[in-house]
């Protein structure tokens, strides 16, 4: 059967591809909402901002490591295993990020952030000092990450006295990640800080470290992952997540 299977029907094994899983409605919504926010960047600069975990020490995060050796018996201990704490000690870090790939200076602190921290931390201190260094305000679309702070009555009410446009909640589609760019930014980001030999001492020391390497990565690939994920905002707005993941179905031959 093996043999049949994989040389006279050409059947190949395959791993499957990690997705969002979508309950209820969840798969329709991103079809409608990603085509209502694609049309408005054919007008505006499209900036989005998100928050992410990243602990102290680099070698938690998740991720294989690899050692090479000829005999297992003689490779150490601690080149043999990765050695994983239970909590490790992690920081939440925001930033935002526009479409030509530029990044806001991060927020980086301890635990989670409520609605008057984010309005006060994010967007007073870094959001639209942001866009007004790289745009106009009546240029861009803010498309906010769906926190539950980042749609606080404080935080929609100051964003419309600095007449900035965001993208309303009822048209915030969940759960698609490969739609928005920082999400690649992220992992990039966290590759990078993965590959550090030594931890910063401090919350202080990691600002540091991770203001850098956020820098970098933006520089280096922040117009490419933006447009790759403007590319996913288009093709799911209009063929929807499943066609867009699975591609097109193939056409018998006529």
């Amino acid at each position: 059967m093996s043999r049949i299977k994989v040389h006279d029907l050409g059947i190949k094994a395959r791993t499957k591809k990690k997705a969002p899983k979508y309950i209820k409605n969840q798969e329709k919504c991103p079809k409608t909402g990603l085509r209502k926010i694609y049309k408005k960047t054919l007008e505006k600069v499209l900036i989005m901002d998100d928050e992410t975990y990243d602990t102290l020490d680099p070698s938690q995060l998740p991720g294989r490591q690899f050692f090479h050796a000829a005999d297992i018996r003689e490779v150490e201990y601690e080149d043999q295993f990765k050695n994983i704490t239970k909590f490790p000690k992690k920081y939440m870090i925001w930033q935002a990020m526009d479409d030509e790939g530029n990044v806001s200076e991060p927020c980086i602190s301890e635990g989670t952030k409520a609605s008057s921290v984010y309005l006060s931390e994010c967007l007073k201190k870094r959001l639209i000092p942001f866009i007004k260094q790289h745009h106009e305000i009546n240029e861009v679309l803010f498309w906010p990450d769906l926190a539950s702070s980042h749609y606080a009555k404080i935080v929609q009410d100051y964003l419309k006295m600095e007449k900035v446009e965001f993208v309303p909640k009822q048209d915030n589609p969940p759960n698609v990640p490969q739609a928005r760019g920082i999400e690649t930014f992220w992992a990039l980001c966290k590759q990078r800080y993965s590959a550090r030999q030594k931890q910063p001492k401090n919350l202080h020391g990691f600002k540091l470290v991770w203001r850098k390497i956020s820098k970098e990565v933006g520089r280096e690939a922040g117009i490419d992952v933006m447009r790759h994920g403007g590319q996913k905002l288009r093709e799911i707005g209009y063929k929807g997540v499943r066609r867009k993941m699975c591609g097109d179905p193939v056409k018998p031959n006529a």
